[in-house]
C-alpha cells in the first residue's frame, strides 16, 4: 500500500526513524501514512520542486477499505517536517515554506510563513567550538479540541512557541522560553518536561506566555507529557509510571508498571524495569497506548544500554488506567525500530499498526462518552 523507501545516504537516517513514526488519524476514517520515497527527478531543488534523492510523502488512506484516496509529496527528506491533525477533519503541515492547513481533498485552506528568530544561535558562544551544542528544530503540536495549533522552534537553549487558531492561521500568542525536552498543548496550556538536576520536572504554563502562573511536578524520570483534555495531562515515556494531572500542577493518579521494583529517579531507567514509550492519544481524551517492554542489560562491554525485551502494545482507558487491548511485538530484526508505528482513532475504538510496511487494522470496543466532548 505505502511502502517505505530506506535511505542509503547516512545523512537521511534520522529522518527515517522520524518518519518511521508518523501514522495520525485525520478522522475516524482517514489515516495519514507519512514515509520517505525516492525521488524520480533529483536534481536542483526549487520552490516548486525538491531535487533530493529521497522526499517526504504522505498517503491519505480509507482504514476502512485500504484505498489510497490522496498522496502528496512536501520536501526534501532533510527540510523540516511535521504533520498533525485539527478540527474539522483537517491538517496541518510544517515544512520549509511554513505552515499549511489541508483539507482532506488536499485543499489549501491557510498558510503562514516560518516567524523569523534567533533561537538557533542564541546561548551559543561568538566563535562556539566544534563540541558546541548546535540544535535547530521545529515541530507542530495540536491540542485535544483540535482548535489550537503549537508552532515550536527548539535551539540548543532557547525555544519559540507561537500559538495560532486553527481555522485561518491567526497567530495569537508568542513567546521565548529555555529549551525543554518533550511537550504538549492544550487550548489554554503549554506543558513540557525538562531535567534541572535529577530526575525529571513537568512544567505547566499559559499560552500567553505569562511566567507568574507557571506549575511545576517533580515526574520521577516520566519525559513525555499529552493532554488528555484542556484539564488533564497524561504523563509517561521510558519510564514504569503513568502520571494523570491536572493544569494545577496536581497528581490525581499514579500507576506502576512494575510494583516489584522500586521507583528510581533519574535520567535513565534500571535495568529489569518495565517501561513504557511515549504515549499516543485518542482524540476523545478517553484511551491512550504505550508501547511497554522489559529493559535487559546489554550483551557485551560495548554494549551498555539496557535493551528491550518481551514488547507489547497496549491501549488503556483513562479513567482506570485499565488495559482494554494487548499486542505482542516479534521480535525486532537487527538495526530495525521496536514498535513501528502505530495510532489510535479519534474515538479510540480503531488501533493501526504500521510493520515491514503493512497496515493493519484492530477493532476495539468503543469507549464511553468522549472527555473532549462538550
Amino acid at each position: 500500500m505505502a511502502a517505505y523507501s530506506k535511505p542509503n545516504d547516512p545523512k537521511n537516517l534520522n529522518n527515517y526513524l522520524e518518519l518511521k513514526h508518523r501514522l495520525v488519524f485525520i478522522d475516524n476514517e482517514t489515516l495519514a501514512v507519512t514515509f520517505l520515497a525516492r525521488n524520480d527527478s533529483v536534481g536542483l531543488t526549487t520552490p516548486e520542486h525538491p531535487g533530493a534523492p529521497y522526499v517526504v510523502k504522505t498517503a491519505l488512506v480509507d482504514v476502512t477499505s485500504g484505498a489510497v484516496q490522496k498522496t502528496s509529496i512536501w520536501g526534501n527528506s532533510g527540510d523540516p517536517f511535521d504533520l498533525v491533525a485539527v478540527e474539522g477533519g483537517r491538517f496541518a503541515v510544517l515544512d520549509r515554506s511554513g505552515i499549511t492547513i489541508y483539507s482532506q481533498g488536499l485543499e489549501k485552506v491557510a498558510h503562514v510563513k516560518h516567524q523569523q528568530d534567533d533561537v538557533e544561535t542564541e546561548g551559543l558562544p561568538p566563535k562556539p567550538r566544534k563540541t558546541a551544542l548546535h540544535v535547530n528544530a521545529r515541530f507542530l503540536e495540536s491540542s485535544p479540541t483540535g482548535r489550537t495549533l503549537a508552532s515550536i522552534h527548539l535551539g540548543a537553549y532557547v525555544a519559540m512557541v507561537t500559538q495560532y487558531e486553527t481555522s485561518h492561521l491567526e497567530l495569537l500568542n508568542q513567546f521565548k522560553q529555555d529549551s525543554f525536552m518533550s511537550r504538549t498543548v492544550s487550548d489554554t496550556q503549554f506543558a513540557y518536561t525538562r531535567s534541572p538536576k535529577s530526575g525529571i520536572t513537568l512544567y505547566i504554563r499559559p499560552l500567553t506566555g505569562e511566567t507568574a502562573d507557571v506549575h511545576k511536578v517533580e515526574v520521577q524520570d516520566c519525559d513525555a507529557p499529552a493532554f488528555i483534555n484542556n484539564e488533564l495531562l497524561l504523563v509517561t515515556g521510558l519510564c514504569p509510571h503513568f502520571f494523570l494531572i491536572d493544569t494545577n500542577g496536581h497528581v490525581l493518579a499514579e500507576k506502576h508498571l512494575d510494583p516489584q521494583n522500586e521507583p528510581k529517579t533519574g535520567m535513565l531507567p534500571s535495568k529489569g524495569q518495565h517501561v513504557a514509550s511515549r504515549p499516543l492519544l485518542s482524540r476523545s481524551g478517553l484511551r491512550f497506548a504505550v508501547l511497554e517492554s522489559q529493559l535487559v542489560p546489554g550483551s557485551s562491554w560495548r554494549d551498555t544500554f539496557p535493551s528491550r525485551r518481551d514488547s507489547r502494545l497496549v491501549v488503556y482507558d483513562v479513567a482506570e488506567f485499565a488495559p482494554v487491548f494487548s499486542l505482542s511485538e516479534p521480535k525486532p530484526k537487527h538495526g530495525t525500530v521496536v514498535g513501528g508505528a502505530s495510532a489510535l482513532s479519534p474515538t479510540g475504538a480503531l488501533l493501526v499498526t504500521l510493520r515491514d510496511s503493512k497496515l493493519t487494522l484492530y477493532r476495539i470496543d468503543k469507549p464511553r462518552k468522549s472527555a473532549n466532548e462538550q
